[in-house]
């Protein structure tokens, strides 16, 4: 990737120079692979680069950028273009191309802007091909009237005719024409795990917002999305006080055969927060029960989330995330 990105600051002459250098055609069809990969390189980058070759490149300052029609340009120019064209159909049958690439360089709230009035379905395309974080933070600046639609959509997508993700990409990358950032590539893809990842990542009230409008709408969906956002390890999360109220409204039996799975720090966070005489006979309940099937076990830690979630719903308890906004001040 070092050279691909070194050929690209250069001019097409000199770097069709050193693809001649090559005597293997496997190298020179992955070094053209690697160009064409390259995205933005951005100044600092340049400057370390460059710095190494100076005395024998020619410079050319600014930003630039890989693409495959900067590839093949250099490899007319070493072979001429029937080699070429042997090259690139060799070379393009080993890239795997990334729906929606140009949308690395874009920052998500100029995505959001941009794509705010296109239907709900482009929408959803395109913010199925972002990664998690990145979708995350367009579906939070998409108005408040089309995000459930999109976060639905999202969740019951499956796949998608590569003739209209064709079409969609086309029109949507001259919509972003001339629209610059530093952001990174993203590619992924639908579905409820999809949503759930995405919704854990944006503001409590956002997520709150949209799983109250798709509870409205699909009560099974949204079910489905709370489980994936809350796992039972993520109880860990709570603070003593939430554990303690939690521990209230939990069947002690149910908690230990929850527990039989659990790793000891999980374990201890209950056992802190109990009396020691009750954490002792839950610790006895826990090894009492011998062996027990897994699908047992999955039932009720579904059921102790449900606990959880409900308890939260209400006010009483609160679920603590990773960023952080939800850290406390003393």
């Amino acid at each position: 990737m070092k050279v691909a990105a070194l050929l690209v600051l250069i001019d097409n002459d000199a770097a069709a120079g050193v693809l001649r250098s090559f005597n293997d055609d496997h190298e020179v069809i992955a070094l053209a692979k690697e160009i064409s990969m390259v995205g933005t390189v951005n100044e600092n980058d340049q400057e370390i680069l460059l710095n190494e070759m100076y005395e024998v490149l020619q410079i050319q300052k600014g930003v630039a950028s890989g693409s495959l029609d900067l590839a093949e340009n250099m490899l007319v120019e070493a072979y001429g273009q029937d080699g070429a064209n042997d090259i690139i159909d060799k070379m393009t049958n080993t890239i795997q191309r990334v729906p929606f690439e140009f949308l690395r360089i874009i920052d998500p709230e100029q995505i959001a802007t941009t794509i705010q009035h296109e239907h709900v379905q482009v929408v959803t395309l395109l913010l199925s091909h972002l990664k998690i974080e990145k979708a995350a933070q367009v579906l939070q600046n998409l108005p408040e009237a089309i995000r459930s639609d999109v976060a639905i959509r999202l969740a019951k997508m499956d796949r998608t005719n590569p003739e209209v993700l064709s079409v969609v990409e086309r029109i949507l990358e001259r919509r972003f024409a001339g629209i610059l950032s530093q952001n990174e590539v993203a590619n992924s893809v639908g579905g409820v795990e999809a949503l759930a990842e995405i919704l854990n990542r944006v503001d409590r009230n956002t997520e709150k917002r949209i799983l109250e409008d798709l509870e409205g709408i699909d009560q099974s969906l949204a079910t489905d999305i709370r489980n994936l956002m809350f796992v039972f390890e993520d109880i860990g999360r709570l603070d003593d006080k939430s554990i303690q109220r939690f521990l209230r409204e939990i069947d002690v039996k149910d908690l230990a055969l929850a527990l039989k799975g659990a790793n000891d720090d999980l374990r201890d966070t209950f056992f802190r927060n109990m009396s020691v005489k009750a954490g002792k006979l839950l610790q006895d309940d826990i090894e009492m029960m011998g062996p027990v099937l897994l699908k047992d076990v999955s039932e009720v830690q579904t059921k102790v989330v449900g606990v959880v979630r409900a308890l939260e719903q209400a006010g009483e308890i609160i679920i603590l995330g990773n960023s952080e906004e939800d850290m406390f001040i003393e």
